[in-house]
């Protein structure tokens, strides 16, 4: 009798733990109880529910498993089996589940919406719908069908009609959070950002912790360049994606910045597509440089390129083992480490280089330069629910090849369509099947004038090379490309052609070919010297004049790859004159080629070596090489040359303040400051290095003069402002104030150039589930369904 009493308390003491929510207490209680009572029903349903709690999905389904074998078909069962199945990725299994209960009770729309989700999710769109249609014919009012069938009809590009459903729930209950969260996904696949936002806005009003929304929020913010809210938000797709972040808790503690990594060993690595990795792993040289051993784990074929980035952190990829570390942090979470934003983007341009072995076999291989070689790329990587907005087909792209280039086909496969379309077109080769890895890539971009890439890893490769690149957007932009710009602060030597409608690829590739029908007649103009002048004093000829008036023009609009061919035409018809090799050094440089900016640089200093302009954009030069000894001594001779110059004092602090000497850096900005009381970048960075010092009054200081400088310099703007809240509770030596982003950037003489010889320088959201919004794909896209999220459903 006692015994039986045992296992009656033992049974109760179960239950009353899990109501408690102490999953392990009651695990215990009912695996004992289990031994004695195997066919219990109601405790092996609780058992697996327990299980489930504890995020131990295998266990969980084999005693739902056990549960079925007492109660076959018992509907409550397969609907837990059918959870669990689609929560392990076991889809096709989750919907046979669904399909054995939908046949014993046809009407139940909850199943229905359960079936849609998961045929969406393995792809059959137009069998979902249908699951979905029928599951808001049989209930009209039910606001989650009315949902999920939007959801599909958003992916099938119906938008309008998706976005009909959205409004039809919001007339009957106008807080529905989640078809607010959708229609806001509507407007940002549709470039409509501002109303994007509005929408996630309201939504998180109404429910607060929306993880998915959080998200989107957070893409749009980045699109629309507000970085620092946008990257913190950008953090909750580890949430998104629970069995990610449990797989990185298993690494050392995560590094966010604020911790010293002085003598310690951090391991960065990738999380998401090859373009990412080659954009974020700019990242590890400012990590090393803060005193870290650095491991950069990659994807495998990432591993040989990544071995030539600065400061040669040490690489590693699948399948090896991780070596022991003291902080661990994704590579897309550096900038906000970093406080990055769209002025402070560290681009030292080129990070990654080929190597000059495989860039000779390539150029052997390809044989002699008769003419402009061309790189192209029309496809991603296969992911459908990017492709189908990033994307466009050979036949679009093919009137490029009317050009008088020769193409290389960029893509490591193509369809055999393509091959043999590809095949009758006389001026391209796809070499392929000889691109073994990203480092195969590089060495035959190397051997090309331009790359024409849809938004694909390989724009970003030949952004990390330094090459010209011409990115053709999507209209609902990535956020990393911003809005309305033609250039990119990751990569400077990158153009970009946006749609300017929705899907409107034709354009965007008649805008291309007219570019480069003018790129190609520069590149032919520059192989031919029809005039040569060696004495620099004499009068220059009126069509030298225009032409370098031209590169100051394209200069001054940002154009830097047009401008560098255009001062390359002038020195074409005159090597020494000074104006072309003072401008081409600059916009050198400003591309990130500070090791080609040299060249002309040091020419122009053989014309004219007093002349402090040149001498502080020939320290820039050095300082983008990380050669800072050597840039100081170049700007201390511009302020010898011209004692007037502000900004050789204020680079010179930059580059002290990169050599960790900060009071002496503290002295230049103060010399800058002097000479310009209004030079709201030395101000900013006073303001920091006051702050690193403990003097917190002081920065406030300097950053309230930075922003009366400047009123819309957002970096001081932000940092005053944190600052603000805070002082109450500071020390006197705090160093917790968030002093990021400095303005780092060395500084030119001058904002525009002019001839000659001038001195100067979505996720949708369902009811409590998810998926991410394809607008970015920053993360693989979250397809979880609308009424049964298997990542937060709770079994019953």
């Amino acid at each position: 009798m006692s015994a039986v009493i045992s296992m009656s308390l033992l049974r109760t003491q179960g239950i009353e733990h899990f109501n408690r929510k102490d999953y392990l207490s009651a695990l215990a209680c009912i695996e004992e109880y289990l031994h004695a009572y195997p066919d219990d029903h109601e405790i092996l349903n609780l058992n697996a529910r327990v299980l489930d709690s504890l995020g131990r999905a295998e266990e969980a389904l084999n005693r739902v498993d056990r549960c079925l074998q007492v109660k076959p078909n018992n509907v409550n069962d397969l609907c837990n089996r059918a959870t669990l199945l689609s929560r392990l990725v076991r889809r096709e299994e989750a919907l046979s589940c669904l399909e054995q209960i939908l046949a014993m009770e046809p009407g139940r729309v909850d199943i229905l919406i359960k079936q849609a989700q998961l045929l969406h999710h393995v792809g059959q769109r137009e069998n979902a719908l249908q699951c979905a249609q029928q599951a808001v014919r049989t209930a009209p009012s039910d606001l989650t069908a009315l949902n999920m069938r939007g959801m599909i009809l958003d992916d099938m590009e119906r938008r309008e009609e998706a976005l009909a459903d959205f409004l039809a729930i919001l007339k009957v209950d106008p807080n529905y959070a989640d078809a607010i969260t959708n229609r806001g996904i509507i407007h940002g696949r549709n470039g409509e950002f501002r109303n994007a936002l509005a929408c996630y806005d309201q939504s998180l009003s109404i429910k607060p912790h929306q993880d998915n929304a959080v998200y989107n929020r957070a893409v749009v913010r980045l699109v629309l360049g507000d970085w620092l809210r946008g990257f913190v938000e950008f953090e909750s797709r580890w949430k998104l994606f629970p069995h990610e972040a449990q797989r990185l808790s298993r690494l050392a503690p995560r590094w966010t910045g604020r911790q010293d990594l002085s003598g310690k060993t951090i391991l960065l690595h990738h999380e998401q597509g090859y373009g990412d990795t080659l954009q974020f792993s700019r990242y590890a040289g400012l990590v090393k440089g803060l005193g870290a051993q650095v491991i950069l784990a990659v994807p495998a074929g990432l591993k040989k390129l990544m071995q030539t980035l600065p400061g040669s952190p040490q690489i590693v990829s699948e399948g090896e083992p991780v070596p022991p570390h003291d902080y661990h942090c994704p590579l897309m979470s550096l900038p906000l480490a970093f406080g990055t934003t769209p002025s402070s983007v560290p681009a030292p341009i080129p990070y990654l280089r080929a190597d000059p072995a495989a860039v000779a076999i390539w150029r052997e291989r390809l044989n002699a330069r008769t003419r402009p070689r061309i790189g192209v790329v029309w496809s991603g990587r296969q992911f459908p629910p990017i492709n189908r907005a990033r994307d466009m087909s050979l036949r679009t792209v093919r009137m490029l090849f009317s050009l008088e280039a020769d193409f290389v086909c960029l893509h490591t496969d193509i369809a055999p369509d393509e091959r043999s379309e590809l095949a009758a077109i006389p001026n391209v080769s796809w070499l392929g099947q000889e691109l073994k890895d990203f480092a195969d890539t590089a060495a035959l971009i190397e051997n090309l004038d331009l790359v024409i890439s849809v938004d694909s890893a390989v724009a970003h490769l030949a952004g990390a090379l330094g090459k010209p690149v011409w990115l053709m957007n999507r209209y609902a932009s990535c956020w990393r490309w911003l809005l309305e710009r033609t250039d990119s602060p990751w990569y400077p030597t990158m153009r970009l052609f946006r749609q300017k409608t929705l899907g409107d690829w034709t354009g965007v590739v008649r805008d291309v070919l007219g570019e480069a029908k003018a790129f190609i007649g520069r590149a032919a103009c520059g192989t031919v010297a029809r005039y040569s002048r060696g004495d620099t004093g004499s009068k220059l000829p009126q069509d030298i004049i225009v032409i370098l008036q031209e590169a100051l023009d394209q200069h001054n609009r940002g154009q830097l790859v047009a401008a560098i061919a255009t001062y390359n035409r002038v020195l074409t018809f005159d090597p020494r004159q000074f104006d072309a090799l003072h401008y081409l050094g600059v916009a050198l440089a400003q591309s990130g080629r500070c090791q080609e900016a040299l060249v002309p640089l040091t020419k122009a200093l053989e014309h004219q070596p007093n002349n402090a302009v040149v001498r502080n954009h020939y320290g820039n030069a050095l300082a983008g090489l990380g050669r800072f000894g050597e840039a100081i001594e170049s700007y201390e001779r511009a302020s010898q040359c011209n004692g007037e110059l502000a900004d050789s004092h204020y680079n010179c602090g930059v580059a002290w303040t990169a050599l960790g000497r900060q009071q002496v850096a503290l002295e230049c900005y103060s010399k800058a400051i002097a000479l310009d009381p209004h030079y709201a970048q030395a101000h900013n960075n006073l303001g920091s290095i006051l702050a690193d010092l403990g003097e917190p009054a002081e920065a406030l200081l300097a950053y309230q003069r930075a922003i009366d400088a400047k009123p819309l310099f957002a970096d001081p703007l932000l940092i005053w402002e944190c600052m603000r809240k805070r002082w109450k509770a500071m020390s006197a030596r705090s160093r917790s104030i968030p002093l990021t982003p400095k303005h780092t950037g060395m500084q030119d003489s001058s904002s525009s150039l002019t001839a000659t010889s001038r001195p100067g320088g979505a996720c949708m959201s369902t009811d409590g589930t998810s998926r991410v919004s394809s607008s970015s794909e920053d993360l693989r896209t979250n397809r979880h369904g609308p009424a049964s999220n298997p990542s937060t459903e709770r079994l019953s």
